[in-house]
């Protein structure tokens, strides 16, 4: 293996794990890296593609960013990885944190990757005070993170610093008295000082979250028979914002207020906005769109990063011309650049191909489990092969902090 066909797979496995849990990473990893071996071999995918093979890991805008990515070193640096953090960094997609990572376990340079586990370890050994993102406290965790660096080992130290974070110091049970470095850790000292009183979990001191902005939606899920089962009319998002080039069920904002404020309104706010969406799908004498009178419509709570997001839906059923091409594209009227498509029930059931939010609407409007999606099944088999996996081969975390002879 070339040390840029390393560098891919390690860029690769770290914007994957970057909001996803690492026992899920491993299966996609392994998958992804066999469709596509390099980043030259990634330029070539299509974004459809692409979130076809996301599909279950969420947060969608990394795997563009991985697209990109691959497009940028195959296009302007003919598939070779600059060797360099700063080189990195203008990769698109690609922070200080990934840069630094890329950098160390790739080509061994020495520079700090810090991430959140990094920041634990950190704070709570030197007790630095302060937003870990910001200003003085950003810079004096940096400070001790590369003053720590085992400069021979780069890549394995960052490593072994972020298990550290992830496992012993963790964030709510932190098992201190396994600790490597217990023994210089001023955050256990203190502990120790106060009598249990102070806890190490007083660090990071990250900032308050701003509250999810609240989003009340009506949705539409228009089906037509095909043969013994349906198929379901979704709209592709916008190229740019919130899962960006995905697919959805068709919809339109309705407020942006909470539910308690919500049920204050009239209930023909909702069925007023779904007969809106309805109406900018347009029609034609050749189709014929009614309530569905088996499912009733009711509403989904998905959560986003930084959205809470009310689905309120209603299903229709659309009864067409037998003369009309069963796959003609339709176009929103009020926004002709937007594509529909319709996706047969086994797209639901089997591909795993749609975000999570889709996922769940589609499993209560049409009356199925979302257990049996191709999303679910990636997680069950990426969770039984880890099982079965072993780190043997792996170093210790302790054998980085053993006392240096002198």
């Amino acid at each position: 293996m070339s040390d840029d066909q390393y560098a891919y797979g390690v860029l690769v496995s770290e914007i994957m794990s970057q909001q996803t849990q690492i026992e899920r990473v491993a299966e996609y990893w392994r998958r992804w890296t066999r469709r596509w071996p390099t980043a030259t071999a990634l330029s070539r995918a299509t974004i459809e593609e692409v979130n076809d093979e996301w599909a279950g890991l969420g947060y969608y805008r990394r795997a563009k960013y991985l697209l990109e990515g691959a497009k940028y070193v195959a296009g302007e640096l003919g598939g070779r990885y600059p060797r360099t953090v700063e080189g990195l960094l203008k990769i698109p997609g690609v922070g200080p944190y990934t840069a630094s990572a890329v950098a160390s376990i790739a080509f061994g340079v020495p520079s700090a990757a810090i991430d959140g586990n990094v920041h634990r370890v950190v704070t709570r050994a030197k007790m630095i005070r302060g937003d870990p993102l910001k200003g003085e406290a950003a810079k004096t965790i940096r400070s001790v993170a590369e003053s720590l660096m085992d400069r021979r080992r780069a890549g394995d130290f960052n490593q072994a610093m972020m298990e550290l974070g992830a496992t012993t110091c963790a964030p709510a049970n932190p098992k201190c008295g396994s600790c490597p470095i217990a023994s210089w850790c001023d955050g256990l000292r203190e502990v120790e000082r106060t009598g249990g009183t102070f806890r190490v979990t007083t660090f990071p001191e990250t900032a308050k979250k701003a509250e999810k902005r609240q989003e009340q939606r009506a949705f539409v899920v228009a089906r037509r028979r095909d043969g013994a089962s349906f198929s379901y009319l979704l709209a592709k998002r916008p190229e740019t914002g919130l899962l960006a080039g995905l697919w959805e069920f068709p919809n339109a904002l309705i407020a942006t207020e909470s539910d308690e404020s919500f049920a204050t309104r009239p209930s023909t706010d909702v069925t007023s906005a779904q007969d809106a969406v309805c109406d900018a799908l347009g029609s034609s004498s050749t189709t014929r769109w009614r309530r569905a009178s088996d499912i009733a419509g009711g509403k989904v709570v998905h959560v986003f990063s930084h959205i809470r997001q009310v689905m309120h839906y209603a299903v229709y059923d659309i009864e067409r011309d037998e003369n009309e091409h069963s796959n003609a594209a339709v176009v929103l009227v009020d926004d002709p650049d937007r594509e529909l498509r319709w996706f047969p029930a086994s797209a639901f059931e089997d591909d795993g191909v749609f975000s999570s939010s889709v996922a769940k609407l589609y499993a209560r409007a049409s009356k199925t489990s979302t257990k049996s999606s191709g999303a679910q099944k990636r997680r069950r088999d990426a969770k039984e092969t880890n099982a079965a996996s072993s780190a043997k081969n792996q170093p210790s975390i302790a054998s980085f902090f053993a006392p240096k002879s002198s």
